[in-house]
């Protein structure tokens, strides 16, 4: 894309855009977010550096009376972080093939009291799983019982290889209905642009503004151009075609390679750009880990993803940025090396 055409879009906008662009960002995501059946009707869009700072934000701003967050476990690690810097309890609750286990969640809703829930419904970080719409409607029952806002994470929504689009929890609720809805490009578009964004109520993103303002006035008009421009020209929907194609060929692949070289209790992962394994009891993943970082093999043990220092025995697996040979060989040294410790283990 050449700079005098992106340069060229910026004069394009008007002094009332442009100081959009400097307070919330650009307001064009609300129509992207009407796509995914969002009804943004009294709702509003606040543009962030990704999703790191959205969630922060968010943290630090809401005033709630318990500093207590409900989220699937596992769950998103720099959430975990970032929930755990702003003083926040965690209660993780969890998954099942469908999506949270809405028993377990019920229960702790009865004996616990939260300010906040925080789910990742569509190709859930770092599981894959995505949640039924039984259970959507379900899981935004049981928040509006008891009066909890959610945190939505539209973590790689758009990387569906098979059936139909499953609506963001920001749809099934319908209008006013509590949910703040995050979004990024930079996972499945341009890792280099951190370009997120936050639809919420008109009334939040208004004060979320001000606590952003704060800290680094707004996020980059150029990167915000680059990526306006994309969309203006029709270059977003004809790149995620073929990226899906692309991504939908290596996830196949690396299924397939699991199931035959890594000897595991589970494996998850119907969508996104990314794998989720549970191995075999009394194998460690940051001992596999070990053994295939010194043949140049690397993946992320699962333990990070964990509430509850749990999922020692988990692991990621990502594929996106690797050739097919390259993906092929990383899962039989990791298959290899879990074999070698199954055998020392007696397995």
């Amino acid at each position: 894309m050449k700079m005098n055409v992106i340069m060229r879009r910026m004069s394009e906008f008007s002094p009332a855009e442009l100081t959009d662009l400097w307070n919330e960002g650009f307001k064009g995501y609300s129509g992207y977010m009407e796509t995914k059946g969002v009804d943004m009707d009294g709702k509003d869009i606040l543009i962030t550096n990704g999703f790191t700072e959205a969630y922060d934000i968010i943290l630090s701003s809401l005033n709630v009376k318990e500093k207590h967050i409900l989220c699937e476990n596992p769950t998103h690690h720099t959430a975990i972080k970032i929930s755990k810097l702003q003083g926040y309890d965690i209660t993780g609750i969890g998954m099942e093939q469908d999506g949270i286990d809405i028993g377990e969640m019920e229960r702790a809703l009865t004996e616990n009291s939260f300010g906040l829930a925080f789910l990742t419904p569509s190709y859930h970080n770092p599981t894959g799983i995505v949640m039924s719409a039984e259970k959507r409607v379900e899981v935004l029952r049981l928040l509006a019982k008891h009066q909890i806002p959610l945190i939505e994470d539209g973590f790689n929504e758009e990387l569906r290889y098979s059936g139909s689009h499953m609506a963001p929890l920001a749809a099934f609720g319908g209008d006013g209905n509590s949910v703040i809805y995050l979004g990024s490009f930079s996972k499945i578009l341009f890792p280099g642009i951190r370009i997120g964004w936050i639809a919420a109520d008109r009334e939040l993103i208004d004060a979320l503004v001000s606590v952003k303002r704060a800290r680094n006035i707004h996020t980059s008009t150029l990167d915000q151009a680059v990526l306006y421009q994309y969309f203006h020209n029709g270059n977003f929907e004809k790149y995620l075609k073929r990226a899906k194609s692309e991504y939908k060929h290596k996830h196949e692949l690396a299924v397939e390679c699991c199931r035959k070289y890594i000897p595991h209790k589970r494996l998850t992962g119907t969508g996104g750009l990314h794998l989720f394994l549970e191995l075999q009891d009394g194998i460690r993943s940051r001992d596999i880990l070990r053994d295939c970082y010194e043949q140049g093999v690397v993946f992320t043990a699962g333990d990070v993803f964990y509430t509850d220092d749990q999922g020692e025995g988990t692991l990621r697996i990502g594929f996106s940025r690797v050739s097919d040979e390259d993906l092929v060989h990383g899962i039989q040294v990791i298959g290899k090396a879990v074999q070698r410790r199954m055998e020392e283990n007696g397995c």
